[in-house]
């Protein structure tokens, strides 16, 4: 989050009743598919397509 924060990204830690395995970039929406695959590549990680997930963010 430190990082994210000095790039000018404004993280915000969310609590889920289940274990995230793996550090990966999720977007919701199909506009923010670029904005994810950027924000994946600076984190060495890739982006996750959750357009699909209901109920949509």
């Amino acid at each position: 989050m430190t990082q994210l924060s000095a790039m000018g990204w404004s993280p915000e830690e969310a609590v889920t009743p289940f274990t995230i395995g793996e550090t990966h970039v999720r977007y919701f929406h199909p506009q923010d598919r670029a904005a994810a695959e950027n924000l994946a590549a600076v984190l060495d990680t890739v982006a996750r397509d959750f357009v699909s997930f209901m109920p949509s963010p």
